[in-house]
């Protein structure tokens, strides 16, 4: 280097006073609806999607945005470097160094208010951590993603509504504030549950307890769950649960003959939600044949097992009534401690219920007393036997037992 000799000293410094004024010289801010500006020649963010102020679907996923986020000048450092002169003296070379950044620098604050941060960026308000998404970049572009994950209290992500403010961001050391923006978007979230339904037995009968299930893909705790009947003129509510956050609950029913029209609605606070119709005709009981119930005492059909997990009933006014059912059920009671689980023995019993002109068996009811209880059973006989299934919930404890029961075996001659 023109007899100079390198001493191979390389450090990293921080810009001296000048350059900083020099850069700061370069730098312009907008009102927040605008954007804070990169440095000079960089590309800008750019929001792509959703457009702003369009309204998109509430969902337990995370609501998606996209932005590019391409690569950047985060910073101008300078690198001194120590040569010899032809005089053998020491010189310090000063080199400037642009530092780039890529995506891993993006982000987005949502809030949902437009208010502006100290830092020139958004103010994320109504999303705790939440507000404040990491950016992931798309394979094959310069594009970037991040999602807001919805609040699921009081209610459930399904049932959000409102309208949410959001902005790109991206890191800059060399800037004012220490971040450049992107303009300020929003949209407005409504609520929404995808894929609800009800469903139906096969048969239903006028005057006999049926069950009709209600499934939604979303998980709706803390919501309630209704389900409805058109009486010509208004709807009545039948039924109503709390939600699950599987989104499936039942509701037991009896309804009276003819063409019926239901539907299921989800309540939440400040928001309701009325979703598909549906019909079924509901058969008289007196019409077309029965299936043939033997009377008399039924038993559980494993006989190894009865002693043990004993189960009993009977069956009366000539194979049209189910009474005295007795069966023990294994439970799961939460304990004292968090995640802790004990499990008992207990014994659930129905006193008497209707079996349907197909063999269909429905019971839903509670107990009260020292210990209330809700107990239900579901089953149907056919070609003999008796399938079933018998849950009862008391207290912390939830219990459940399939089983198959047969006629009891006549007693032996002496």
């Amino acid at each position: 280097m023109n007899g100079e000799r390198s001493t191979g000293v390389s450090v990293i410094v921080r810009p001296t006073v000048a350059v900083t004024v020099l850069v700061a010289s370069l730098l312009f801010f907008l009102v927040l609806a605008g954007k804070a500006a990169a440095l000079p020649g960089d590309p800008p963010i750019a929001p792509l999607s959703p457009g702003d102020g369009i309204t998109v679907p509430a969902v337990e996923e995370g609501l998606k945005v996209t932005y590019t986020c391409p690569a950047y000048r985060t910073a101008v450092e300078v690198e001194e470097e120590e040569v010899e002169n032809e005089e053998e003296e020491i010189e310090v070379i000063e080199k400037p160094v642009t530092v780039f950044g890529g995506s891993e620098e993006y982000g987005v604050i949502f809030s949902t208010q437009p208010l502006p941060g100290p830092e020139g960026r958004l103010k994320s308000v109504g999303f705790g951590e939440a507000g404040e998404a990491e950016a992931e970049a798309v394979k094959g572009t310069s594009n970037c993603t991040s999602e807001l994950e919805l609040p699921t209290s009081p209610n459930p992500a399904a049932l959000y509504q409102g309208k949410v403010y959001w902005q790109a961001f991206r890191e800059c050391e060399g800037c004012l504030t220490g971040y450049e923006t992107g303009p300020l978007q929003s949209f407005v979230v409504a609520p929404t549950i995808e894929e609800a339904e009800i469903s139906f037995e096969n048969h239903v009968y006028g005057g006999y307890m049926t069950k009709v299930n209600f499934f939604a893909s979303s998980g709706l705790k803390g919501a309630k769950v209704a389900l409805q009947l058109w009486t010509g003129s208004e709807w009545r509510t039948l039924s109503e649960e709390p939600g699950t956050e599987l989104g499936e609950n039942s509701f037991f029913v009896t309804l009276g003959t003819g063409h019926k029209l239901l539907r299921p609605i989800v309540v939440g606070t400040g928001v309701t939600l009325y979703l598909e119709e549906k019909a079924k005709t509901v058969r008289r009981s007196k019409k077309g044949p029965r299936t043939p119930v033997a009377t008399g005492s039924w038993v559980y059909a494993l006989k190894p097992e009865r002693e043990e997990f004993p189960l009993t009933f009977k069956v009366t006014n000539n194979g049209t009534v189910l009474k005295g059912l007795n069966a023990a059920v294994e439970a799961v009671c939460k304990g004292p401690a968090k995640d802790q689980k004990v499990t008992i023995e207990a014994t659930s019993a129905v006193k008497s219920v209707p079996i349907a002109p197909d063999g269909s068996v429905v019971a839903h009811f509670a107990t009260t007393g020292a210990t209330p209880t809700t107990v239900t059973l579901t089953g149907n006989f056919f070609g003999g036997r008796f399938n079933g299934l018998l849950t009862s919930q008391f207290l912390n404890c939830s219990g459940f037992r399939e089983f198959e029961a047969v006629p009891a075996p006549a007693p032996k001659k002496k």
